[in-house]
């Protein structure tokens, strides 16, 4: 349920408990691809520890292109 949670709080909104689905149907794009890993991992029952240190991964990876994008414009 932090989908629901993460949903939610873009929209600056208290998540409800009771309630079992939230469109993201107009949500930002990061919000989309956030909930998205979230599910993922805890679909695969992934651990904090090895999610936390594969995401930092793809985060230095991301910031590496991101300069390369920068110095080539």
């Amino acid at each position: 349920m932090r989908w629901l949670a993460l949903s939610a709080r873009w929209r600056g909104k208290r998540v409800n408990p009771q309630e079992k689905t939230v469109s993201l149907e107009n949500a930002p794009d990061d919000v989309k691809l956030a909930v998205d890993l979230i599910m993922l991992l805890e679909t695969h029952n992934i651990a904090p520890d090895t999610a936390l240190s594969a995401l930092e991964m793809v985060r230095q990876d991301f910031l590496r292109k991101q300069r390369e994008a920068e110095k080539a414009e």
